[in-house]
């Protein structure tokens, strides 16, 4: 289809050109300009082609071109299938009707602007992404030459736009990782601060009861010790209690070092986490939450053994002032 602009006024002492000869100047440009040839005054006859890639799937080109053409009376472009746009320059003495038909023939699909045209002028033709044929005509009388330019190339081309995607993925999969390794870091220090005051409450609950149960077991040991036998038996089960509250003790702090360790463990995964590569992280996440799942398990097993120490206590002293009773009387 044509896509018809209004013909200038001719101005005064202007002379057709017998051969109509149209000087143009051709240029691709995609944020930066990238001339793909030029064609001088007399010139037109020859075929030129551009080397190089194709222009990227997406991008938009910029065909920027001059004429210096008194004679030329409209200009006009078709865009054909493929791809190719052809550009029309009509000249003086050409058949009214054709004229008329260029313009009824004008619609939708027509990759066409620009401005009427003087003695002088320019204007800009957008083509669209592909290997297009942009073909200048110069129609004098029923002949007609025409110079074409196939434009394979832009200034950025398919692996430049390529590249710059590929990068924006790499640093949006960066920016995920990162939060993942501070989500996984604020997790740790959570349980950290949850587990602590729990192995330090479970101590310090301990030790009093440990305290106690002794400081109760001693009057009862020795308030009878008038009687050898009373005093005796007291005196085994006091130091009974004794090495057995200290074996306790030892397993209790025994349990608390092994939730250090396993905190140990779970900052380690941590740290290896924030500094692993996507490929590394699933594996590093697991063993994290493994030396996670080992420090709870750590802590159940500290609060069980102190549990179990202080009832064993209890049921000592209690057997031990039975057993003293029974005897003393």
């Amino acid at each position: 289809m044509f896509s018809r602009v209004r013909s200038p006024t001719r101005r005064a002492g202007d002379k057709a050109s017998p051969r109509g000869t149209v000087a143009t100047t051709t240029a691709v440009s995609v944020e930066d300009a990238f001339v793909i040839g030029a064609l001088h005054r007399g010139q037109i006859g020859p075929t030129y082609k551009t080397a190089g890639r194709k222009i990227p799937a997406g991008s938009t080109c910029e065909m920027s071109f001059e004429l210096d053409c008194a004679s030329v009376m409209a200009w006009s472009w078709e865009e054909r299938s493929g791809g190719d746009v052809v550009f029309k320059a009509v000249l003086p003495g050409l058949d009214r009707d054709f004229e008329e038909e260029l313009s009824r023939a004008a619609g939708p699909g027509v990759a066409a602007e620009g401005a009427v045209l003087s003695a002088h002028t320019s204007g800009v033709l957008r083509v669209p992404a592909g290997s297009v044929m942009l073909t200048w005509s110069n129609v004098s009388g029923w002949s007609e030459r025409t110079v074409s330019y196939r434009v394979m190339s832009c200034s950025r081309d398919a692996l430049e736009m390529e590249r710059e995607r590929m990068a924006a993925e790499a640093a949006r999969a960066a920016r995920a990782a990162e939060e993942e390794a501070a989500l996984a870091r604020k997790q740790l220090l959570l349980s950290k601060a949850e587990m602590q005051p729990r192995c330090s409450r479970d101590a310090a609950e301990m030790q009093p009861r440990c305290s106690r149960d002794a400081a109760e077991m001693q009057p009862r040991c020795s308030r009878d010790s008038r009687k050898p036998l009373a005093s005796s038996v007291a005196s085994s089960f006091a130091a009974l209690l004794q090495e057995r509250a200290a074996v306790e003790q030892a397993e209790a702090q025994e349990a608390l070092a092994a939730c250090d360790r396993a905190e140990a463990e779970a900052e380690a995964a941590a740290a290896a986490a924030a500094a692993a590569t996507d490929e590394e992280r699933e594996d590093l996440e697991a063993a994290a939450a493994a030396a996670a799942r080992r420090s709870e398990e750590a802590r159940r097993v500290a609060r069980k053994e102190v549990a179990e120490a202080v009832a064993a206590d209890k049921a000592a002293i209690a057997a031990g002032a039975a057993t003293t009773g029974q005897r003393s009387k």
